[in-house]
């Protein structure tokens, strides 16, 4: 019977993976741009001891809203920064208001690039302009609006 090359039992299994953004050698010109990552085997019966993960993971050191934010579409790691700060419940605040999307085309949609206008459409003509703010031109709401930055 031949004898085999590699021993399973005893191997060790890697991935070739791209070096992450967080490694100090990643702006090295003599490093690689990949580098081996271990894969632990699958077939791994024994499992870890709840004590051994306790003491791995600070458990003081977890915010309590950690993992939250995915409950609202978010689904950045927020390890590091909490999203939750930007986000408040409908209702929290007395004088906020809701406001829905704009409909598309078709009724439904996002309708991107669509105009929004809250109440009614009101145009002013030309002279109504040049009366009110002293601006004549065809310009003239331009010229008022970068007048009153």
């Amino acid at each position: 019977m031949p004898r085999k090359f590699i021993d399973k039992k005893k191997a060790a299994t890697f991935h070739l993976v791209h070096r992450s953004h967080r490694d100090p050698l990643i702006n090295d010109p003599d490093s690689s741009s990949r580098v081996l990552k271990y894969v632990p085997p699958s077939n791994s019966k024994a499992p870890i001891p709840r004590s051994a993960l306790e003491q791995a993971v600070d458990v003081n050191a977890v915010r309590e809203n950690e993992g939250e934010a995915a409950e609202y579409g978010i689904f950045f790691d927020d390890t590091e920064y909490d999203y939750m700060q930007h986000l408040r419940s409908v209702g929290e605040v007395p004088d906020g208001i809701l406001l829905e999307a704009p409909k598309g085309k078709d009724g439904h949609g996002k309708g991107k690039g669509k105009e929004v206008v809250f109440g009614e459409k009101v145009q002013f003509p030309l002279d109504a302009w040049s009366e009110l703010f002293g601006v004549v031109g065809v310009f003239a709401g331009a010229e008022l609006l970068c007048a009153g930055e």
